[in-house]
């Protein structure tokens, strides 16, 4: 059964995108798996640590998740839900996850960005997006969860992926029932087309019947802002690249302006191949 996984660490950002993933799993008829997943170094201003610490430290996380999964299924009478709580790193935990219980077809994560936060882009979400073999969804603090109808895939013809991936967004529109809106600025020419990409490309992204859109524009991160917010987009698509195309849009000297508009889900493709070993 496909199920999507959800990591939080019980701060209202990550519980937010819990109830995000849960209307989604929900209304598409997924399992949810939650999980949590702390650490603690091994020597506090070399003083070992009480041997029960982690042991109460578990059961205190344990209580919370419990009472989480009381309030989703308040909300989802009948959902499919798994909380899980361990002990260890969430990218570690989070791939053990997918070889025992399969691949989730989606991870969502919290993804926080207060104006006077310089670097939210680049801990552990950023650590998920690069390591992870599952596609990522980065939900904000305020999102409200409403059936995507929209998703624009933010598309550089250089930029190499893999097929798992680009196969991934269109699974994606097909499952939700979305348009798809592939969209390319670019700023060192005058003139673009969709002749910019290859043909293997567009044969790829041709099931989701996708509108293609080109802009050309000196800040390309503001472009794609512009694009999202005046064509009501739902989601952002993007693919790391070899490059880090990533970093090129979300780069933290850009952090402030980012925070006040982009406002929506982004869906980061993995670029490795999703398969995991």
């Amino acid at each position: 059964m496909s199920y999507i996984l959800v990591a939080t660490d019980f701060s209202p950002v990550s519980e937010n995108a819990v109830k995000y993933g849960a209307a989604l799993a929900y209304e598409k008829g997924m399992e949810l798996l939650i999980l949590h997943c702390f650490t603690f170094p091994v020597m506090v201003n070399d003083l070992a640590l009480p041997a029960t610490l982690i042991d109460d430290t578990q059961k205190d996380a344990e209580k919370r998740m419990s009472e989480l999964e009381g309030k989703l299924r308040h909300t989802h009478v009948d959902i499919s839900m798994q909380g899980i709580v361990a002990y260890g790193e969430l990218i570690d935990t989070i791939e053990k996850t997918a070889k025992s219980s399969g691949k989730p077809w989606l991870i969502v994560m919290g993804n926080s960005n207060p104006a006077d936060n310089t670097s939210w882009f680049f801990s552990t979400l950023n650590d998920a997006a690069h390591n992870l073999h599952s596609s990522v969804l980065a939900v904000p603090e305020n999102a409200t969860y409403k059936g995507p109808k929209k998703i624009c895939f933010a598309a550089d013809p250089k930029q190499s992926g893999s097929e798992a991936s680009l196969q991934k967004i269109v699974d994606v529109c097909n499952l939700l029932e979305t348009e798809l809106h592939i969209f390319n600025a670019q700023g060192d020419i005058a003139y673009i087309d969709i002749r910019e990409f290859s043909e293997d490309f567009k044969d790829m992204m041709a099931p989701a019947k996708p509108h293609y859109h080109f802009r050309h524009q000196t800040i390309v991160n503001q472009a794609i802002h512009d694009f999202c917010k005046d064509n009501a987009m739902d989601w952002l698509a993007i693919l790391p690249g070899e490059y880090s195309f990533l970093e090129s849009i979300f780069h933290k000297s850009h952090t402030k302006a980012l925070a006040e508009t982009m406002n929506i889900p982004i869906l980061i493709l993995h670029e490795k191949d999703e398969h995991v070993d």
